[in-house]
This record gives structure tokens, C-alpha cells and sequence, in this order.
């Protein structure tokens, strides 16, 4: 059987970025692919067309849902929570300081807090790609990850919006909750639509790799 190797149809980094002025997708993965010719032209036309957000929906049949829309499904911050959102505590999430952190904990404080705007400390550290502070957050501070901003952006979209992501981190997102990777923001975006298009490849091997894990819910 005559077989195509698509290692070379990987396009350079200068064509990766000529292509954001087009919106042309480029979704192989960085590794080599070995295809029966027959089947190459299948192969390849769909596999350029997909990005990671149309890749996640081919896969699990999920339709994206606004998060605004889920008003039972997150959680709702008190007065006391939104007080709880002090210089203190976001100081030591933005610089991931895990003993200062550990002892704030230590001391009473929670970190099941946010600004007025529902930005939580949780986002913060998806947004630093922090894996270390999320599961300190969500295993030992018992910090719900199932939290909005008044955008409808969930910690799933800041982890998605970092300049290099953190696959480690994503996939203790979507072990703890599946669900936020479809639930959408004010401007219908879901998580992945925040992806760099220069990761994509990245991305579509790891949600590959994860898939079955897409097909359940919270």
C-alpha cells in the first residue's frame, strides 16, 4: 500500500502567521502522520479546515451553551466573598506564592472570592497557567472552579488565553469539569475560540488524546 507521510505539509512559522490575515486553519499535529494514499486527500481537507473549537465538536457532538445562561450551574458570591477579594490575596496568586498562600490558609482565609466584576482568584491563576495554584486552590482549599466573570468567561477561558499553554493545567480543568470547555461568553466564544493559532496542533493532539473525557458532563 502506497502510504503519504504529512510531515511536510506542517507549514513554517511564517506561514502559520501569513494565514491569521485569512483565518485559513492549520490543525496537524507536529507529529508525523502516515496515511494510506487512498484515504489522503480526506485526510488532509479535513484536518486543515478544523480549528481546536470546531475540532471539540466534531469529536463530542457538544453544543456550545452561553454561560450566562447556566444560572444554576455556578457559583454565586456573597458580600463577604466579594470583601475576601483583597490586595493580600491577589498579590500572592500573582506571584504564585504557595507557602504565602498555604499560610493565608492556614490563618482562615478563603480563597472563594472575586471582584465586583466576578473575577476570582481562580481565573487569575488560569490565566498565569499556574497548575500549582489551581490544585492548591481546588484540593486543598476546596475553591469552586465552576465560577464566572460578568463577561460569562469561566476559569477555562483564561487557561485557554495564556501566551504558552498548560496542558497539565487543562486537563485538571476538564477532570474536575468537562462541561466549561463548551460553555460560551457574552460574545458566543468558547475556551478554545481564546487558543493561539500558532498552538493549535498542540491542541488538537491533546483534545485527540482526552476525547472520551469530552462526551460526559459535571
Amino acid at each position: 500500500m502506497t502510504t503519504l507521510c504529512l510531515t511536510n505539509i506542517i507549514p513554517s512559522a511564517q506561514s502559520l502567521k501569513r494565514s491569521r490575515a485569512t483565518e485559513e486553519a492549520v490543525t496537524l499535529t507536529e507529529e508525523t502522520i502516515i496515511v494510506p494514499q487512498s484515504k489522503r486527500r480526506t485526510v488532509i481537507k479535513e484536518q486543515i479546515k478544523m480549528n481546536p473549537h470546531e475540532y471539540l465538536l466534531h469529536l463530542s457532538k457538544i453544543e456550545p451553551t452561553p454561560s450566562l445562561s447556566r444560572e444554576n450551574f455556578f457559583h454565586v458570591y456573597t458580600e463577604e466573598e466579594i470583601e475576601g477579594y483583597t490586595c493580600a490575596t491577589t498579590g500572592a496568586v500573582r506571584s504564585l506564592d504557595l507557602d504565602k498562600l498555604r499560610q493565608m490558609k492556614n490563618e482562615g482565609t478563603s480563597f472563594q472570592c472575586s471582584n465586583p466584576f466576578g473575577e476570582s482568584l481562580i481565573h487569575m491563576a488560569c490565566r498565569r497557567g499556574s497548575l500549582e495554584v489551581v490544585e492548591f486552590f481546588t484540593k486543598e482549599a476546596n475553591v469552586d472552579i465552576k465560577c464566572r466573570d460578568d463577561f460569562g468567561r469561566t476559569p477555562m477561558h483564561d487557561a485557554c488565553w495564556t501566551s504558552n499553554p498548560n496542558f497539565e493545567l487543562i486537563e485538571l480543568l476538564v477532570t474536575l469539569c468537562p462541561e466549561l470547555l463548551s460553555l460560551t461568553d457574552v460574545r458566543g466564544h468558547s475556551p478554545l475560540q481564546y487558543t493561539r493559532r500558532e498552538h493549535w496542533p498542540l491542541w488538537l493532539s491533546f483534545l485527540e488524546k482526552h476525547q472520551d473525557r469530552f462526551k460526559t458532563t459535571c
